[in-house]
C-alpha cells in the first residue's frame, strides 16, 4: 500500500469500517456468540492448534482430539489461514472473546480492501461508503449469525484485490505487444501479486478458492474480448499455475492424501448443488428453513444489483471495462444460484465441491457493492438500499430461522473439551478412509488388548503426532489404539518398523506385538507430498522474490508536454494522469511561441493543428493539444468549436471565428444563459466534447475523443471548474462539474474519457 493510499484510508474511512464491524456485533453483548451451522468445527480446530503449539507443533496436521481422541487428518486438509488467526487470537485474547475478535478483523479487513479497490474511480467519501457497505453486506451478516463459516468470510477480504488485479494486469497484458522491457517488468509484478492472491485463496477456504478461479477465469475471458487481446489469458495461466505453486506446502498433501479419507462425504445427500439451489425443497425442514433464508437473501441481493446497474449505466461511456466486468461477474453469480444452472455444477471441475451454490453471495458482494456506489449517489437513496436489506433480515430472522447462540459458559465448555483431553466431534468428510466413528468406544483407554493375551501397559507419551507406550504381554496379540489408522503413521516396536492393521468396523489401528516387553512408538511422518509440497512452494516464493526485485528496476514516470497555458485543462489531465504513473506538464516557455489559429471547422482538426505546430518546438517529444468545447442540442451544436470565444458578439462586436482573441468565461456563459432563457429543462440537454491529438516532430500520431453528457442549469453552481464547468449540471453523479473534485472529474469529464483513450494507447506504443 502506497503512502497516499493509507493516508487516504486513515481517519473517517478507517474509521466508518471499524465502527461498522462494531454495530455488527453488538446483539454479541446481549445475545452471547452466534452458534451458526460451523461453529464448533472452527472453534474447536483453533483450540486444537493452540494446544499443539503450546507442545511444539508449529504446523499441526492430525487433529488429535477430533471423534473424542480418535484423530482425523483435518489440518491436512482444511487451509491454515483461518485456523491459524483463530489460534493466534486465542493466544493473545481471552477466550470467550475470540471469535467476536476475530470476526471483527475480519470485516474491517474487508472493508479495507473494498476501501482500496474503490479508490481507483471514486472519491475518498464515496470510496469509504462502499467499503462500509462491503463491510457489512448482507451475505456477511448471514455468515457471522446464521453460519459462523469463519474462513469464508476472511476469504472476502480477497475479492476485491482479485479484481483490482485482474483488471490492472489484463491491461498491462494486452499492452505487451509493443512494450519495452521496464514495462514487461510491470507486467510481471502484478501476475506475481495476482498470483498471491490466488494462492491466498487456497490458503483461506477451498470453496472460496474454486470460486475465486472460477472468476478469474470469467473475469479474463471477458478482458480479453474488451481488449481483442488473447494475451491476457496467458497472464490468467501464469498466475493461477504460480499461485498453486505458491500454496503447494498445502494443495499437494489435499489433493494426494484425499484417496486416504472419505472426502467424498463433502458432497452427500443435503451438501450436494443440487440440494442447496434457491428454494429448493427437501425431506429436512431444518434445511429448508435456512435455504428460504439464504434464498431471500440472494433474491433482494441481485434485485439491488439489478437496480444499482441500470443507475450506473452511465459508466458505459466513461469506463465500459469496469462498469461489464461488474455487471457480467453479478449475472454469473445469479444464474449459479438457481437451479437451471444444474448441468453446469456436474460439468465444471470441482465446482460441485462447493456444495451451496448461493455462496456465490460472496463474489457477488463486489459488484453489488461497486455498482450502488457508482450508481447510487444520493445518500438517502443510499440508506434506503441498506434499509431495505436490513428488512430482508428482519423478516428471514423472525419468519424462517433466528439464529442460535452460544454463551460464555459454552465457549469455556469448548475450552475445558481441550486441556481435559475430552475431545469432540468430527467431520465426516476428513474422517480415515474405512473408519466408523459411531460405533467407537468413546470412553475406551489409549490402548487395549484386541484378543485373549494378557498385558501389563504403560504410557509415557500420548502426543498429537508422536505416541510412546510400553506392554508386556503374555503372548503375541494385537493391541487396539484409541487412534484411527491412516498411511502417514509409522509404527516401530522395539526399534523395528512394524505395519499396523485396521479393526473392521471401527478404523482403529492395531499394532501386532510379540510376547514379553514391547516398547511402541507411533509417528506421524512427513509424507512424500508433504515434503515436495514445501520445496514447490520455497522455491515459488525465491522466484517471486526474484520476479519482484527485478520490476523494480522500471523506467522513470514519463512527463506528457500540454500544449495549452490554461490551469484549469492542465489541472483536468493532471487529474485523469495522477494514476497511471504519468507526469503531466505544460511546454517549456509555451507563451513565447506564435499561438495557434484555430479556424478548423471541427474539434479533430483544431486539435490536430495545435498538437502539430507545438510538438516542432519540442524535437522528439510527444505533446498532447485539445480542442474542447460545450454543444447544445437545442442551439444545433453551438457554441461548438467556438466556445472559447462564444461572447465575441458583446464583447468584440465580431462574430466568433472572425474575433482574435477567446473571450472570458463569465461572458460566455452570460451568452449561453440568455439564448437559453425560457427553454425547458427537458430540452436544455447538452454534452461537453474533448478531442486530443497526440503529436511528434510535426506529425499526429492519433486522435482520442470524449464526451459528457448533461444539462444546462439556469444559475452558475460550483466554484472549482472554469469554462461551463458551473452551468454544466450531470445527472449521473447530481453535481455540476464545478462541484467536482479532479479526481472526481478525471473519471466523468470529457477530457478524462479522451485521455484514458490516449493512455491505452501511450501504454500500447510506448512512445517517448
Amino acid at each position: 500500500m502506497s503512502n497516499k493510499d493509507r493516508s487516504s484510508l486513515a481517519g473517517i474511512p478507517l474509521f466508518s469500517i471499524a465502527a461498522a464491524a462494531f454495530a455488527v456485533e453488538i446483539p454479541f453483548f446481549f445475545r452471547g456468540t452466534p452458534s451458526g451451522h460451523d461453529v464448533e468445527f472452527h472453534l474447536y480446530s483453533w483450540l486444537e492448534v493452540l494446544s499443539q503449539w503450546k507442545h511444539g507443533i508449529f504446523y499441526p496436521r492430525w487433529a488429535s482430539l477430533a471423534h473424542f481422541g480418535y484423530g482425523e487428518p483435518r489440518f491436512i486438509f482444511y487451509p491454515p489461514a483461518s485456523w491459524t488467526l483463530g489460534a493466534a487470537l486465542g493466544a493473545l485474547f481471552p477466550w470467550t472473546l475470540v471469535p467476536s475478535i476475530y470476526i471483527w478483523l475480519v470485516l474491517v479487513g474487508a472493508g479495507v480492501s473494498m476501501f482500496l479497490l474503490a479508490r481507483r474511480w471514486l472519491d475518498r467519501r464515496d470510496a469509504a461508503f462502499a467499503a462500509v457497505l462491503y463491510a457489512v453486506n448482507p451475505y456477511h451478516l448471514v455468515i457471522v449469525y446464521w453460519r459462523s463459516a469463519f474462513a469464508e468470510l476472511l476469504a472476502a477480504a480477497i475479492l476485491p484485490l482479485l479484481f483490482v488485479l485482474v483488471l490492472r494486469t489484463s491491461d498491462l497484458q494486452a499492452d505487451e505487444l509493443q512494450a519495452v522491457e521496464p514495462h514487461k517488468n510491470e507486467r510481471r509484478r502484478w501476475i506475481v501479486l495476482l498470483s498471491a492472491v490466488l494462492a491466498a485463496s487456497w490458503l483461506i477456504n477451498a470453496p472460496a478458492a474454486v470460486m475465486t478461479h472460477y472468476s478469474l477465469a470469467l473475469l479474463l475471458l471477458l478482458a480479453a474480448w474488451q481488449r481483442r487481446s488473447p494475451q491476457v489469458l496467458w497472464a490468467g495461466v501464469c498466475a493461477v499455475l504460480f499461485g498453486a505453486a505458491l500454496a503447494a506446502f498445502y494443495l499437494l498433501p489435499a489433493i494426494y492424501e484425499q484417496r486416504w479419507a472419505d472426502i467424498a462425504q463433502s458432497v452427500s445427500a443435503g451438501s450436494r448443488p443440487l440440494d442447496n439451489f434457491l428454494f429448493v425443497h427437501t425431506t429436512d425442514a431444518e434445511h429448508d428453513a435456512f435455504n428460504r433464508v439464504i434464498s431471500w437473501i440472494a433474491v433482494a441481493e441481485i434485485v439491488l444489483t439489478a437496480v444499482a446497474a441500470w443507475a450506473a449505466r452511465g459508466w458505459r461511456r466513461h469506463n465500459p471495462k469496469l462498469f461489464y466486468s461488474l455487471v457480467v461477474w453479478a449475472g454469473v453469480c445469479g444464474i449459479l444460484m438457481v437451479s437451471v444452472s444444474n448441468p453446469l455444477w456436474d460439468i465444471l471441475p470441482k465446482l460441485r465441491f462447493m456444495q451451496f451454490p448461493w455462496r456465490w453471495l460472496l463474489c457477488l458482494g463486489t459488484p453489488l457493492t461497486l455498482l450502488i456506489a457508482m450508481g447510487v449517489r444520493n445518500w438517502i437513496a443510499r440508506a434506503a438500499c441498506y434499509l431495505s436489506f436490513l428488512c430482508v433480515l428482519i423478516f428471514v430472522w423472525h419468519h424462517f430461522q433466528p439464529p442460535w447462540w452460544d454463551t460464555a459458559a459454552d465457549l469455556r465448555e469448548m475450552q475445558e473439551n481441550i486441556t481435559t483431553g475430552v475431545g469432540y466431534e468430527g467431520t465426516d468428510e476428513y474422517t480415515p478412509g474405512g473408519a466408523d466413528p459411531s460405533s467407537t468406544d468413546k470412553t475406551a483407554r489409549h490402548v487395549t488388548v484386541d484378543g485373549p493375551a494378557h498385558a501389563s501397559i504403560r504410557v509415557s507419551e500420548w502426543g498429537a503426532e508422536h505416541k510412546v507406550f510400553t506392554a508386556d504381554m503374555s503372548a503375541p496379540d494385537n493391541l487396539a489404539l484409541h487412534l484411527f489408522n491412516y498411511p502417514a503413521w509409522r509404527v516401530n516396536v522395539n526399534g523395528t518398523e512394524v505395519i499396523a492393521g485396521t479393526r473392521g468396523g471401527t478404523g482403529q489401528m492395531l499394532v501386532p506385538v510379540g510376547a514379553g516387553r514391547n516398547r511402541v512408538e507411533i509417528i506421524f511422518v512427513r509424507t512424500w507430498d508433504r515434503a515436495v509440497g514445501v520445496w514447490i512452494s520455497v522455491g515459488a516464493i525465491i522466484l517471486g522474490l526474484g520476479l519482484r526485485r527485478k520490476s523494480q528496476s522500471r523506467a522513470p514516470i514519463r512527463t506528457i508536454l500540454i500544449a495549452t497555458s490554461n490551469p484549469g485543462k492542465i489541472r483536468d489531465f493532471a487529474g485523469a494522469a495522477s494514476r497511471h504513473g504519468v507526469e503531466i506538464t505544460g511546454i517549456p516557455d509555451f507563451a513565447s511561441y506564435p499561438a495557434v489559429v484555430e479556424d478548423g471547422l471541427t474539434f479533430e482538426a483544431n486539435a490536430r493543428k495545435k498538437a502539430e505546430a507545438y510538438s516542432r518546438h519540442v524535437p522528439g517529444e510527444i505533446v498532447l493539444a485539445d480542442d474542447s468545447g460545450l454543444e447544445v442540442d437545442v442551439l444545433h451544436g453551438a457554441p461548438g468549436v467556438h466556445s472559447a470565444r462564444y461572447a465575441a458578439p458583446d464583447v468584440y462586436n465580431k462574430e466568433p471565428h472572425e474575433a482574435d482573441a477567446n473571450t472570458d468565461d463569465e461572458a460566455n456563459n452570460a451568452r449561453v444563459l440568455r439564448e437559453l432563457k425560457g427553454v425547458p429543462a427537458a430540452e436544455r440537454k447538452a454534452r461537453f466534447v474533448c478531442v486530443l491529438a497526440a503529436a511528434r516532430d510535426g506529425k499526429t500520431l492519433s486522435t482520442f475523443r470524449g464526451t459528457a453528457e448533461g444539462i444546462i442549469l439556469d444559475a452558475a453552481r460550483g466554484k472549482n471548474g472554469f469554462g461551463y464547468d458551473p452551468l454544466f449540471y450531470f445527472p449521473e453523479i447530481e453535481k455540476t462539474f464545478a462541484e467536482l473534485t479532479a479526481e472526481e472529474k478525471s473519471n466523468y469529464s470529457h477530457r478524462g474519457a479522451a485521455f484514458r483513450d490516449f493512455l491505452e494507447w501511450y501504454a500500447r506504443a510506448n512512445a517517448r
